[in-house]
């Protein structure tokens, strides 16, 4: 009797440790993949960013804000693809331009597509999930969200 408790609480305390070591792995893989979404938004809020002010530039360049399209983009930054449909990654741009502003769009592959409206008056910024220039058209925070810590 004494050999079968022993036993028993053998095999409970390798099945114990087993699944903690399971649910540290799972852990563990969940915070590469949020690692991952993080890194995708970093990199498109730093395309948005360069898309910001390649089109400031242009702005400034020609009095007009439909001087901005994305063929002009192109040349003034071609580091990323702009485009007039909607973004699918974090190196294409979707750009719309009104005589009243420019509306830039960003996709992460985090599933976030991150918004910057550019008008006389500055930049406000959001985020979204349809990932079109003329969303973006309608941001209004003074900022991108911050990456989670």
């Amino acid at each position: 009797m004494v050999g079968f408790v022993l036993l028993a609480a053998a095999v409970w305390g390798f099945l114990h440790v087993r699944e903690d070591a399971g649910n540290g792995a799972a852990g563990d893989q969940g915070g590469a993949v949020s690692q991952l979404g993080d890194a995708a938004d970093i990199q498109a809020k730093a395309a948005g960013a360069g898309a910001v002010q390649a089109a400031q530039s242009l702005y400034e360049a020609h009095g007009s804000f439909e001087a901005v399209t994305p063929r002009a983009l192109r040349a003034a930054d071609p580091s990323v693809t702009y485009i007039a449909a909607a973004s699918t990654a974090e190196d294409i741009v979707s750009v719309a331009s009104t005589s009243e502003g420019v509306g830039l769009a960003v996709h992460s592959s985090s599933g976030t597509c991150f918004y910057a409206h550019i008008t006389s008056s500055g930049v406000t910024y959001g985020t979204g999930a349809t990932c079109a220039g003329e969303k973006a058209l309608d941001a209004t925070a003074p900022a991108w969200p911050s990456q989670s810590t």
